[in-house]
């Protein structure tokens, strides 16, 4: 290939991004969960307690998509939401349902993980890809110009 035509890392990126989502959420539909909503589950439930600004600085969501994404979590009865010592901060938590449920999800979870990772070509090389991306999520345009 012309390496002067390369895809678009973004977008190239953002695709394989899709993709990735839409196998885990297909793996998780009977769950009647997202790989979203599993992700904040477990996020939340290994902080015990959190409020929606420091969950959106960890999950690097905007605070309406994971207000969005955390609705029908509340409305199930897998998070605690209640207000905070100010009216404006939402204190978040896991309740015994929630507990269940990120514990009856992550034997799956696992499973494809670990098929992720023969797909990628093995824990060498899988991990070799998960740090790209972390690095990726560090970056800023001020430290490519």
């Amino acid at each position: 290939m012309d390496k002067q035509y390369l895809p678009c890392f973004c977008m190239t990126a953002r695709r394989a991004a899709g993709s990735l989502t839409s196998c885990y959420d297909k793996l998780l539909a009977d769950e009647g969960i997202t790989i979203t909503q599993f992700s904040l589950m477990i996020n939340i439930k290994s902080a015990k307690t959190t409020n929606i600004t420091e969950l959106t600085k960890k999950v690097k969501l905007d605070k309406s998509t994971l207000t969005r994404t955390l609705a029908p979590l509340i409305e199930e009865g897998y998070i605690h939401s209640e207000r905070g010592e100010s009216r404006r901060e939402v204190i978040l938590s896991l309740t015994e349902k929630g507990q269940q449920k990120t514990a009856d999800t992550f034997p799956k979870w696992r499973a494809l993980q670990k098929k992720m990772e023969e797909y990628l070509g093995g824990e060498d090389e899988a991990w070799d890809f998960v740090n790209k991306l972390i690095a990726l999520q560090q970056l800023k345009y001020d430290d490519i110009f």
